[in-house]
């Protein structure tokens, strides 16, 4: 239901936030940052959006606070259970030591639960807001600089290319393989291995032509050899934790990235039954417990500190010497520019568009809606990016819209890709009826086997601990 927010609202909202967060002071960025110099990195942003929510039927309440950067999510407060939760590596550190600072999280819960929802509830009847449905939204820290109207902001203009690799173990009644790596070269894969299959093989031509027997050999004995490490470290948790049934996972993920203007990115990362568990804190050579059930590992790993020097070494030398490796030979494919193919589609006449984009590369692409020339985001729903069998990629735009609506106005899907802006209106002609089918099919599969987005595999489990995978026969000696 669309929610008018008047601007009797901010002005209130304004000058709470303001007294609470500022102590009476404007809300401001360092000029200096604003004037970085592209040379030092690019353009980068910091956003804080926080807001609370209130039920005049129920009196339930919320809390709603995230950090994000360069236009991802980085940390985010869970409000019931009072902490806060990285939502990607690099906000491990500041989630670990804001979870520490009870006074902190006293604070927000404190506006959030309090003086955020007493503005809410003291909106002039008056104004046409239904008050009490949803949404004090009170982000007028860091959006304002850039004038965002949703969470997403402009990214990094340096371009990269990235290694990563991904190791699932699996034990239970599943029909899925025990074992599985999968590695990726710019999110495109390029290598398998499973357990069931034994060996290692290429998925793109350009690894095909380039490497030879020995070359595959080597990494099948590599892969071959880290199976039983996941199988043994499984049935040990299960063990100590009496969980003698269902389908429990181990995951391993590291990968380097490489600027254009040479700068160099690791990470390392563990995870088990779907939850980050360790992370590599690689400035420090030492590991941040995700959770207190990993405490354990990260003291017994930080106190003889073998395998985070020999992750720091392998990430910031030998990863980035096989990642110059693998674009070069994959150059013509990794750094190709191909323009998305853009429809309009219904199942039915009454049924929601979608506008479909694929066949597009590199992955970045933009997709949002007009009516009447004018930005729509209301009742649009954006899809995952999905991969083609051809390394290219798709992702779908939905509207729901009524035909009526429909015909009173003129809506167009906009795309805006590699600096170029495709546009397509909606009308009865461009809108075929039919079921889409994706191209993507093999793709989807590779998606649910190692879960490579969000890095959470097949289901969440409480209880949670984690035997370290030999060094020696994983990432160590991987290319």
């Amino acid at each position: 239901m669309p929610v008018f927010l008047p601007q009797s609202f901010f002005r209130r909202l304004d000058g709470l936030v303001t007294e609470f967060i500022w102590n009476k002071k404007t809300a401001r960025i360092h000029k200096s940052l604003l004037q970085r110099p592209k040379s030092l990195g690019g353009v980068h942003t910091i956003q804080r959006m926080y807001g609370c929510e209130w039920d005049d039927q129920t009196g339930a309440i919320n809390g709603i606070y995230q950090d994000g950067y360069d236009g991802e999510d980085l940390v985010t407060m869970d409000y019931k259970e009072l902490r806060y939760i990285a939502s990607r590596p690099q906000g491990v550190p500041s989630a670990q030591k804001w979870n520490n600072e009870k006074g902190n999280l006293e604070v927000w819960k404190n506006y959030l639960g309090t003086i955020c929802i007493e503005c809410l509830q003291k909106t002039d009847p008056s104004d046409p807001f239904p008050i009490g449905i949803i949404v004090g939204v009170a982000a007028v820290i860091l959006l304002v600089v850039i004038g965002v109207a949703g969470y997403m902001v402009y990214k990094k203009k340096n371009a990269k290319h990235s290694l990563k690799y991904f190791y699932t173990g699996v034990s239970g009644d599943i029909d899925f393989p025990e074992f599985t790596i999968v590695g990726l070269v710019d999110e495109g894969q390029f290598m398998y291995f499973d357990s069931n299959i034994k060996k290692v093989v290429p998925k793109t031509e350009w690894i095909r032509q380039n490497e030879g027997a020995d070359y595959w050999d080597r990494e099948t004995q590599t892969a071959s050899g880290t199976h039983p490490s996941f199988k043994g470290s499984i049935q040990n948790i299960k063990e100590r934790f009496n969980q003698s049934t269902g389908v429990h996972t181990v995951q391993f993920m590291y990968g380097c990235e490489l600027e254009t203007d040479g700068s160099k990115q690791g990470y390392m990362q563990y995870g088990y039954d779907g939850e980050d568990f360790l992370t590599l804190d690689k400035s420090t050579r030492t590991w941040t417990a995700v959770n207190d059930k990993a405490m354990a590992t990260k003291v017994k790993w930080d106190s003889t500190g073998v395998e985070a020097n020999r992750a720091k070494e392998y990430l910031e030398n030998e990863c980035n010497e096989w990642l110059k490796k693998y674009v070069g030979y994959g150059k013509d494919t990794l750094e190709r520019k191909v323009s998305p193919q853009v429809s309009l589609l219904q199942k039915s006449s009454s049924s929601q568009v979608t506008c479909h984009v694929t066949s597009f590369y590199p992955k970045a692409v933009t997709i949002s809606w007009q009516k009447n020339g004018q930005d729509h985001d209301e009742d649009v729903d954006l899809g995952e990016l999905l991969p083609n069998e051809d390394g290219t990629f798709q992702r779908s735009s939905t509207l729901k819209v009524t035909p009526d609506e429909r015909k009173k106005n003129e809506y167009s899907c906009v795309v805006e890709h590699q600096g170029k802006t495709f546009r397509e209106i909606v009308t009865d002609d461009s809108l075929p009826i039919g079921i889409i089918v994706g191209a993507a099919v093999g793709a989807l599969v590779l998606l649910a086997v190692i879960g490579v987005v969000v890095f959470k595999v097949l289901q969440k489990k409480k209880e949670t601990d984690f035997k370290p995978v030999n060094g020696d026969q994983t990432w160590e000696r991987r290319s």
